[in-house]
Order: structure tokens, then C-alpha cells, then sequence
């Protein structure tokens, strides 16, 4: 995967670029809100109107820039894999002539549309989605230690467990990608194999069973895409729960520095996750 993306480094660096900027515009909104709170309660006017300006203009850019980062990670995304799709139809090619291929031409359709979808969704994707993370969870902790050290701390290690707690089902959901891509590809073979022998079972009076075994094949990728799903959905709300329990650990955090008087106002508008 790595050597798809250097290929695309520059388009790549811009893309980090994006992400950057895309969170520091978040960040600055937060503080912002903090800003202007302190403002009011000082009964500033003047700074009060700044900085929400700040803010609406922080939200501008941050819609902004959603926008090119959505558009270029997914055009990326699409111009890696067809990469990809060009280096199997090289290897296609080169073992044609050699004659010494060992993969049917089914095989090669199913790799070029079935796993490519599944590694844009499942690889670049996902990588993309964890560099975004990242960053997010850097430039927060720049901002947090900016009210106390102990709530970057706290960020972190709440951080960690978001973040390892649904690679639990890692390895699993990796194995039943796999699972799915191979039953697709079986099911692609045999009905390919069936409809080019159409005619043999229909005058042999075997259309049942030619029906039957198809649709077989197909139940059987039915399975292994909801086990998938199930899996994905178990992780994802998994991630979900234990980032509710870290924003409570935070806030909880954040309410005893305000009730002990070593922080500042404003901490509740500013959480890393």
C-alpha cells in the first residue's frame, strides 16, 4: 500500500496539508468559544464581537476545507486502486504471453471489482481516516494544555483507549474481508461456469438445480457479508461507546479543576474527542 501511496506523494502531502488546516480550524472554533465566554463575562463588547467573528470564520474554513479534503481523499483513493488494477491486468498480460497463468479470467474480474472495493473501503480508507485522527488528537492537545496539564493528560490516555480498545475485533474483521471476497469470487466462477452451460440444463430439464446451485453460492456470500457487517458494526460501536465514556472522564476531569479553582472558564467548550 505504501508504494501506491508514494507514487501519489505530492497529491498525498497536499491531502496532509488539507487535514491540517481542516483541524486547526476546528481547534481555533473551540477556543474561540472559550474566548468569547471570557469576553462576556468581562463584559468586553469589543473582544466579545472579534471573536465571534473568529469563530463564524473558523467554521467557514473548516466547511471549506471538509469539502477539498472529502474530495481529494476519495479521489486518491480511486486513482491508488485503479493503480493497483493496472498492475494486475500488467500481470494478466505478462503471464498470457509466457503461457504459464494460473488464475482464470473470473478470477482477475473479481479481484478487479470485488477486492479493489473492498481495499478502498477497508485499506486507504481506513488509513486515511487514522491519519486524520492523529492529527486531530495532536493539535487538541496543543490547545487542552493551554487550561492544564493533568486534562492533556487525561486526553491521552482517554485518547488510547478509543483508539485500541475496537482493535480488538482488528484481526477478525480483516479475516471475514478476506472470507467475503473469497465466497465472491467462487460465486463469480460458478455462475459464470452455469450460464455459459445455460443451454445443457435447460434441454436436461435440470433448471432447478441450476437455479438452486447458484443461488447457494450467493447465500453463502449473504452470510459472509453480514458476519462482516456484524463485526464492523460491533467495532464501530464499540469505538463509539468507550469515546462517550472518555468525553464523561473528561468532563468530570474538567468539573473538579473548576470546584478546586485550577482552571479556567471555558474548558467545557474544548474536548479532544
Amino acid at each position: 500500500m505504501l508504494t501506491y501511496l508514494w507514487k501519489f506523494k505530492k497529491e498525498n502531502l497536499l491531502l496532509l496539508a488539507i487535514i491540517i488546516f481542516w483541524v486547526i480550524s476546528n481547534v481555533m472554533s473551540s477556543l474561540s468559544l472559550t474566548w468569547m465566554l471570557d469576553s462576556l463575562i468581562k463584559s468586553k463588547w469589543d473582544s466579545f464581537v472579534f471573536w465571534s467573528v473568529i469563530d463564524i470564520l473558523c467554521w467557514g474554513g473548516y466547511s471549506i476545507f471538509q469539502i477539498w479534503k472529502d474530495s481529494l481523499k476519495e479521489k486518491l483513493c480511486q486513482e491508488e486502486v485503479n493503480l493497483i488494477r493496472n498492475d494486475l491486468l500488467d500481470s494478466l498480460i505478462s503471464h498470457s504471453y509466457a503461457g504459464n497463468s494460473h488464475h482464470s479470467k473470473d478470477e482477475y474480474n473479481s479481484w478487479l471489482i470485488n477486492d479493489m472495493n473492498l481495499l478502498k473501503d477497508n485499506g486507504f480508507n481506513q488509513l486515511y481516516s487514522a491519519i486524520e485522527s492523529i492529527i486531530t488528537v495532536l493539535f487538541n492537545a496543543f490547545a487542552i494544555i493551554y487550561f492544564h496539564w493533568l486534562l492533556l493528560a487525561v486526553s491521552i490516555l482517554m485518547t488510547a483507549l478509543v483508539y485500541f480498545l475496537p482493535k480488538i475485533f482488528e484481526n477478525n474483521i480483516a479475516q471475514e474481508t478476506e472470507a467475503v471476497s473469497s465466497d465472491l469470487t467462487v460465486a463469480l466462477n460458478r455462475t459464470s461456469d452455469y450460464l455459459s452451460g445455460f443451454n445443457i440444463f435447460f434441454h436436461n430439464n435440470q433448471t432447478a438445480y441450476f437455479k438452486n446451485r447458484i443461488l447457494a453460492d450467493f447465500s453463502t456470500v449473504v452470510k459472509s457479508k453480514v458476519k462482516l457487517a456484524r463485526s464492523s458494526s460491533t467495532a464501530n460501536s464499540l469505538s463509539l461507546m468507550s469515546s462517550v465514556v472518555a468525553q464523561v472522564i473528561i468532563f468530570m476531569v474538567t468539573g473538579y479543576l473548576v470546584i478546586k479553582g485550577k482552571s479556567l472558564r471555558g474548558l467545557f467548550s474544548q474536548l479532544p474527542i
